[in-house]
C-alpha cells in the first residue's frame, strides 16, 4: 500500500520554519524529546543508524545531529516542498521516500516519528513497517497528537486522520510487535486552555467541519509566533515537563502523547491483522 498523495498541507511548512526556533510548543517539545534521545542513545556502539520517518522541513534534525553524536542521521518525508526545506537547512541526508514501501534493512538502532503517525490512515501496517527497520534491541521514538475531544479545525487543516488517546497508542505499537518502555501524555498545562479554546470555537460557530477555507484560515492564525508575553507565559508553563519526562513520569493529561517502543531481541514480525482505523 502506497501513501501516495497529500498527507501534510505544503502552505504550512514554511509558517512552520518560520515559528519553529521560537515558539514555546515548539522549545518544550525539543527539550523533552532531547532528554529521551539522550537516554536511548547513550552508550550505543559508534556508528550506530538512525532514521526520521517524516522529517517534514527538517526541523528536528539538527536536534537528532546534536544529540545523537556517534550516530549516522537518515531522514526522509513523502512531500518534495518539505524535503526542499530540509535540503537548504541541514546536511543530513534527507531523501523521498514512502512510509509504506521503505528501501531499509534491519539496520537501525534508533528510529524517530515526530508528530507524523496521525497523518496516515493505515497507522497499524506503518508501525509494523517500523518493526522491521530496526536490529534487535533497537528503539522507537513518537510523539503524536492526544485527545480526540480536541479535534478541531487545526486538524482537519493539517491533514490530521486523528488525535490518539494513550491506551489506544499503547495497543498499536504493542500490535507491531514491540514492547512499550514509556509512555506519557505530555503538554499537560495547555490541556484546559486547548480545550476551552476548541469549545468556544465550536461555540461561537467558527468550527464548522467541510469549510476548507475558514480551517486554513483559522489554522494560519495559530501558526504564528505568540506574543512575547503569551510565548513567556506558555514556556513557564512547560518548564517542569522535560525533568519529570526525563525521570519518566506519567503526567495524567495532556495534548500530545510521547512514546519509547523497544524490540525485543529474536522477535519477528507479527502477522498482519485488521486494517486502518
Amino acid at each position: 500500500m502506497s501513501l501516495s498523495g497529500q498527507l501534510f498541507e505544503p502552505r504550512f511548512f514554511e509558517r512552520f520554519v518560520d515559528i519553529e526556533a521560537t515558539h514555546f510548543w515548539f522549545v518544550s517539545r525539543r527539550k523533552v524529546l532531547r532528554r529521551l534521545l539522550a537516554q536511548i542513545t547513550s552508550g550505543r556502539v559508534p556508528g550506530y543508524r538512525v532514521l526520521e520517518v517524516g522529517c517534514g522541513h527538517g526541523g528536528t534534525l539538527d536536534l537528532l545531529r546534536d544529540v545523537c553524536l556517534r550516530g549516522k542521521i537518515f531522514a526522509f518525508d513523502l512531500e518534495l516542498e518539505g524535503i526542499a526545506l530540509a535540503h537548504s537547512t541541514t546536511s543530513a541526508m534527507v531523501m523521498q521516500a514512502d512510509a509504506m514501501g521503505l528501501p531499509f534493512g534491519r539496520d537501525f538502532s534508533v528510529v524517530c516519528l515526530f508528530d507524523v503517525l496521525e497523518h496516515i490512515p493505515d497507522d497499524r501496517q506503518v508501525l509494523r513497517g517500523l518493526f522491521g527497520l530496526l536490529a534487535d534491541g533497537g528503539q522507537l521514538i513518537l510523539t503524536v497528537p492526544a485527545g480526540p475531544s480536541l479535534w478541531s479545525y487545526f486538524d482537519l487543516a493539517v491533514h490530521h486522520q486523528r488525535r490518539y488517546r494513550l491506551a489506544e497508542l499503547e495497543d498499536k505499537i504493542t500490535a507491531a510487535g514491540f514492547e512499550v518502555e514509556y509512555l506519557t501524555y505530555y503538554m499537560a498545562a495547555l490541556f484546559p486552555l486547548l480545550y476551552l479554546k476548541r469549545w468556544w470555537s465550536k461555540l461561537a460557530g467558527r468550527f464548522q467541519p467541510g469549510k476548507q477555507s475558514q480551517d486554513y484560515d483559522l489554522t494560519l492564525g495559530e501558526l504564528s509566533t505568540p506574543k512575547p508575553f503569551v510565548n513567556r507565559v506558555g514556556a513557564l508553563l512547560l518548564a517542569c515537563e522535560p525533568s519529570l519526562i526525563g525521570h519518566r513520569f506519567h503526567l495524567p493529561i495532556g495534548t500530545s502523547l510521547v512514546a519509547v517502543a523497544r524490540r525485543p531481541s529474536g522477535a519477528s514480525a507479527p502477522a498482519v491483522t485488521g486494517g486502518p482505523s
